[in-house]
């Protein structure tokens, strides 16, 4: 019987609370970009600032979600090939979201080193 890889959890755990951070960060902020009525330019210019910043991180949150996934089920599964599709996504998705790179720096680093650390399954 295989044990589990520590560092999948890991790497799982710290993906997740990212994730969530950053859906209530969107939903946080497309709140409150629906429910103003910009009066002046500049509340205006403030929304679709909002609006344009969110568009661009959604790529970057989206690739995440699936990284999480896969991370899932690389650990639930002792799934090598899983927890490289991981690491890959989480790459992917810090390129994408470049300011964001260092909140999925570890989890992305504990994905590969997961993935040398298991064995190959014949």
């Amino acid at each position: 019987m295989k044990k589990r890889s520590v560092l999948l959890l890991i790497a799982l755990i710290i993906g997740v609370v990212y994730l969530c951070m950053q859906i209530g960060n969107i939903t946080s902020h497309a709140n409150t970009v629906s429910t103003s009525d910009p009066q002046t330019a500049e509340q205006a210019g403030e929304a679709i600032g909002t609006a344009i910043g969110i568009t661009l991180l959604m790529p970057h949150v989206i690739l995440i979600a699936l990284a999480v996934i896969f991370n899932a089920v690389g650990w639930l599964g002792k799934a090598r090939w899983a927890a490289l599709t991981a690491a890959i996504l989480y790459t992917v998705g810090g390129v994408l979201g470049f300011v964001n790179f260092l909140f999925v720096l570890i989890p992305m680093v504990l994905c590969y080193v997961a993935y040398g650390k298991m064995k190959k399954q014949e």
